[in-house]
């Protein structure tokens, strides 16, 4: 949860989901091979991680979603 953040703070406070997935994917130096691991279907482990980290962060007060798809640190 702590990449997310910084992610967001390096984007200007607000980013979109796939904005807030590539700079945390960078800032945690994932390789092509850990970033396209599938979960289940056709989602990856790291979108579902992503997607639950968001879901903390935003009931825990961290972050909220303004827009569809626009997450902003509060």
């Amino acid at each position: 949860m702590n990449p997310l953040i910084t992610a967001i703070r390096n984007l200007g406070g607000s980013a979109s989901i796939k904005e807030m997935e590539a700079e945390v994917a960078n800032l945690m130096q994932l390789s092509d091979d850990d970033i396209s691991e599938i979960q289940y279907g056709s989602r990856t482990k790291y979108n579902y991680n992503m997607a639950w980290s968001r879901i903390y962060l935003k009931g825990t007060g961290y972050l909220q979603n303004s827009d569809r798809g626009i997450w902003k640190l509060t």
